[in-house]
């Protein structure tokens, strides 16, 4: 079991620690580990986490009290099992920059899209991936304000965290489904490295039309 003090940043104009952020925790987390071909299996943002605290890796089975975490990790590499958890324990947290995003070129229709991007890095990535989706959700609201949320993240093969590549990123919504919070949606996302082949992965965002929460 291998157990991290986290020292995230607020980032932008938000008030928690958001899912780009601790995904690229978990990926770092591993990659301290020597995996090699990890698959995401999930990510899941289950409570707000505003704070640092612990974040917890395991190649050994379950987390005890996962239930009661912010944030929960799975993941496979090789034969190996992973197993993650983050317990936002109220440490002080600082401020830093939004991320330099790089999507570009956005189109949308109903909550799927289109751009590009060029991450230069998977920290890069994961954010782009993640803020490409939120432009297709502000799209879908029409010029209303909204508060769109992280869900869950499934099916990702992530590439080395040096990687750089220029691609075409879409997004086909699969689902879309009224929820307490407002709109719950699961799109397919694909991006295309040019020269490589296309990568795939799940996302599942929650939509509240008249917030104006930052994703």
């Amino acid at each position: 079991m291998t157990e991290l003090r986290t020292d995230f940043r607020l980032l932008g104009g938000r008030d928690y620690v958001n899912a780009g952020s601790l995904l690229n925790a978990f990926l770092h987390a591993l990659d301290a580990e020597g995996a090699r071909g990890v698959r995401i299996t999930r990510l899941k943002a289950q409570r707000t986490a505003r704070a640092n605290g612990r974040l917890l890796l395991s190649g050994e089975g379950a987390i005890a009290d996962a239930e009661h975490a912010h944030c929960t990790f799975a993941a496979t590499a090789g034969n190996a099992q992973w197993r993650g958890a983050y317990f936002d324990e109220g440490q002080p947290i600082a401020r830093g920059p939004a991320p330099e995003y790089t999507v570009d070129g956005v189109s949308a229709s109903g909550f799927g899209g289109r751009c590009t991007i060029s991450p230069r890095g998977r920290d890069g990535l994961v954010f782009d991936i993640i803020q490409a989706n939120k432009r297709f959700h502000e799209l879908a609201a029409a010029g209303a304000q909204t508060s769109v949320r992280f869900g869950y993240l499934e099916s990702w093969m992530p590439p080395i965290a040096d990687t750089a590549f220029d691609a075409t990123l879409e997004a086909d919504n699969l689902i879309t489904r009224k929820a307490a919070s407002g709109v719950l949606t699961v799109n397919r996302i694909t991006y295309r490295p040019a020269g490589a082949a296309p990568v795939t992965l799940l996302l599942c965002f929650e939509m509240e039309i008249g917030g104006g929460t930052p994703a």
